[in-house]
Formats: structure tokens, sequence, C-alpha cells
């Protein structure tokens, strides 16, 4: 028996107690903007959550369409998080439903980092993230004999690596997007502001593979840029339970430097396209002094069309997460460090 799927169970039964136990102390409350925002100053938030944030790749060309996809069906993220800032990390474990069909999908190691910082008005986030092996979702294009349980044609040595980041500005300081996206606040009122943001991102894809005698492996280096207004409107009920919805279209620019290897040398090419995104996103969830969960749709989509060529690049695609998390009290320098600093 693989015992591996109870760790992430113990840590929530002994989140849930310590959650519970907290619920009966004595809680220092800090209330801003009129009375529409809490703010958790001397706790930390735990939070554990799964979801299906991995990379995916669709090329659309006269002839021939590819639909690229790794082995994994859920991702395991562990945050942590203190007043404005909090950090996590994401993985792919074998062990979970969905990651286990090597012999039908390949192999896949995925690995993500990110950080988030908010202000008042202002956010930040920083990613990074590693894919190494996918397989070809539509082989029976490309093998008209394949049937479901057969092996799909697999891209072990395909790799993705990527940094990525988002900047923006929210006009309406009651609404607080650390108690949906940090959970170190709670919305107390339901509230909603337009927001401007750039997100940007610099990513690597490479067919590290042998090629075959007289064919040829091909490395792209991706820069997108964009920029685009949103806007979030969060419903509460009774200071615990919320709902929120949100709408964040952009357009802007992806560069690509193309390398194509031959044998006998490579050949570069560098393209400039202009690309749309669109994203629109609803949660509902609890948000208690010490206890908090939730579950987080996101449907969001881009396309853009590969210069001088008929191939057009697109994704359409459904996230979800769900999380749960607890808070535990912060040592009291540390409170009194960020105190001291204005934090």
């Amino acid at each position: 028996m693989n015992h591996s799927y109870f760790i992430p169970l113990l840590i929530f039964l002994y989140g849930l107690l310590t959650s519970v136990q907290a619920q009966f102390t004595d809680t220092t409350r800090f209330i801003a903007e009129d009375g529409y925002i809490e703010k958790i100053k001397t706790n930390f938030g735990i939070k554990f959550s799964l979801d299906n944030a991995y990379e995916t790749f669709r090329v659309d060309t006269e002839f021939n369409d590819y639909s690229i996809y790794p082995n994994i069906t859920n991702v395991l993220q562990f945050s942590l998080s203190y007043r404005f800032i909090r950090a996590s990390i994401g993985w792919a474990p074998d062990w979970l439903p969905g990651n286990r069909d090597e012999d039908i999908k390949g192999k896949t190691d995925a690995l993500g980092i990110s950080v988030a910082m908010f202000s008042r008005h202002w956010y930040q986030g920083l990613g990074y993230g590693k894919v190494q092996g996918y397989y070809l979702e539509n082989t029976r294009d490309y093998d008209p004999t394949w049937m479901d349980g057969d092996p799909y044609i697999q891209l072990p040595d395909l790799h993705y690596m990527g940094f990525s980041g988002t900047t923006g500005y929210v006009l309406n300081p009651r609404l607080s997007l650390k108690s949906v996206s940090l959970q170190t606040e709670r919305q107390l009122k339901s509230a909603g502001s337009f927001i401007a943001f750039a997100a940007y991102r610099y990513f690597i894809i490479d067919d590290k593979s042998i090629p075959s005698p007289g064919g040829a492996t091909q490395k792209s280096n991706n820069l997108e840029i964009g920029i685009g207004p949103g806007y979030v409107y969060t419903f509460v009920l009774k200071e615990r339970f919320y709902a929120s919805l949100g709408f964040m279209p952009s357009i802007g620019l992806v560069n690509t430097k193309l390398t194509t290897r031959y044998a006998d040398g490579d050949v570069i090419s560098n393209q400039r396209n202009l690309a749309f995104r669109w994203a629109g996103h609803g949660a509902i969830g609890y948000n208690g002094h010490s206890f908090f969960t939730g579950f987080y749709i996101n449907y969001a989509g881009m396309t853009y069309e590969q210069e001088n060529t008929t191939a057009v690049n697109h994704d359409n695609r459904m996230f979800y997460q769900f999380f749960a998390g607890f808070r535990v009290r912060s040592p009291k320098w540390l409170n009194r460090f960020f105190d001291n600093m204005g934090f």
C-alpha cells in the first residue's frame, strides 16, 4: 500500500484540529477600509491545493494539427502566506490519480515555484515552471490503427521551461485580492474593482531528442508581453462565505526565435506575432479566522497566427483548483519587525 496518500490527509486533519481549538481563543481584529477588510497580521497561512495548471500546446497548420499534453492530470501545491506575501511550490507526484499511465502516455516530470506580493493597490506575481515529457494527444490523426488503450506517440525529450510575471493595480482598495489568493485578509463586505494589469512570460520549448537521418529537431525561445483591463467582484455572506467573479482580457506581442537543427547546421528564424488572451474566473469559499477552504475555476484562452506561415497557435482550457488551509500563530518578534517596517 502506498502510504503517500495519508501524508496530506494527516496534515489537513492536524490543521483542522488546530483551527477548531483556535476558534475558542481571543483574536485581535485589524479592521481596515471602513469595515470592508479584516487584516490578519499575527498568523501564517498554510494551504494545500489540487489543480490542473500545467502547460499544453496546440498548433493548427494548413495540413496538420498537433495537440501536445504532458502525462499529468493533477498537480499538488503547498503554499505559505504571511501578511503581504505568499510562496508556493507545486509538483505532480505519480501517486495522484491520473498521473500513472506511463506505459500509455510516457513519463512526465514537472515542478512549479511561485511568489506573490500585494500592497494596498499593487500586486506582483512571479513564477517558474519546468516540464519534461509529453505525448501527442491526437495520435489517432497520425496512426489510423490507434485505439483507446494503445500507447500514444510519446515525446519524452520535449522540454518546457518558463518564467512568468504579472503586475497589477487595483483601483478600489475596498476589494481584497489577498482574501481570495493569499488568505492573509478576510473580505467582510461585498466589493468590486477595475484592475489594470501587465503580464509577461519568457519560455523555451526544446525537443532534445536525437533526430532520425535526414530529420531535424527544433527549439523555440519565446517572449510574450500583454496588457489589459479587468474587473473582479467578491460577494460576501456573513463575513465568512464568499463568491468571486472576474474577467481579464489582454492583448500583446509574442516574439519567437525558432532554431531548426539539422545534421549539417542550424537554421534560425524570427517571428513577431500579435496575441490575444482572455480569462474568466469564478470562486466560492469559506474564510474563517483559522480555517479556510474553497473551489476556484478559470476558463482561459489564447490565440495568435505565426508570422509568414499558415500555422495558428491557440489554446482554450478550463482550470480548476480545490484548496484547504489553516492559520497558525506567527512569532511575536516577526510581527513586531513587520509592524515597525510599516507592513
